[in-house]
């Protein structure tokens, strides 16, 4: 998780007046009764390791 989605969670946890945990569950659970949990492609690899031998 980036950090600015973790800020985001918990400051929206907070404004909600839950813990970060308890916001989460709720949030999951939301989704579980509206259409469920989407499922997200797998991400796309980062650049290429360059091969480079250790020292």
């Amino acid at each position: 998780m980036t950090p600015e989605r973790r800020a985001a969670a918990n400051e929206a946890a907070q404004d909600s007046g839950l813990s970060l945990s308890f916001y989460l569950d709720t949030l999951i659970q939301h989704l579980e009764e509206n259409g469920g949990l989407p499922i997200f492609p797998k991400p796309r690899p980062q650049a290429e390791e360059l091969p480079i031998q250790a020292a």
